[in-house]
């Protein structure tokens, strides 16, 4: 068979909304990936593998345009990302919206950690009888130290 090709994409979480001095440390619901990269996919033959990822903050102005944000401006520090098939990841985050301590493992330090994650996964295997639940968490405590700004 012919050898892997990478791609690249962008993906934006929901608009983030701060003033001076906030703190930003919620929950947002799945994201869909680009339909390009759901086509390549769909069919079940070929598996992604993520061989990278960038997190950065953009600012959108009125004009449409995207400018990268200072870190003098505002800092990411931590962040955890769950990356999964849409049914799967659906199922998790609806689960957190029933289950306040699930909820709460799914930001701070026991995300980074990936543990809602397992938890989760665990939890289905015995509910779905054996059926394999594709979810990925990714995550840092770094955040921008070694960003390139």
């Amino acid at each position: 068979s012919p050898a892997a090709s990478s791609m690249n994409f962008t993906v934006f979480s929901s608009p983030v909304l701060l003033r001076h001095g906030q703190v930003f440390n919620h929950i947002q619901h799945p994201v869909a990936l680009p339909e390009s990269v759901v086509e390549r996919y769909a069919d079940g033959q070929k598996l992604m593998a993520v061989s990278g990822f960038d997190v950065d903050m953009v600012r959108r102005k009125a004009d449409g345009s995207e400018e990268r944000v200072k870190l003098n401006d505002h800092y990411l520090h931590h962040y955890a990302l769950f990356l999964g098939e849409a049914e799967s990841m659906h199922s998790m985050f609806g689960h957190a919206e029933r289950d306040v301590a699930f909820r709460r493992m799914l930001s701070g330090c026991h995300a980074m950690k990936g543990t809602a994650v397992r938890a989760f996964l665990e939890m289905q295997q015995e509910k779905d009888e054996g059926r394999r639940r594709k979810l990925a968490m990714y995550g840092s405590a770094s955040g921008a130290e070694f960003r390139d700004n």
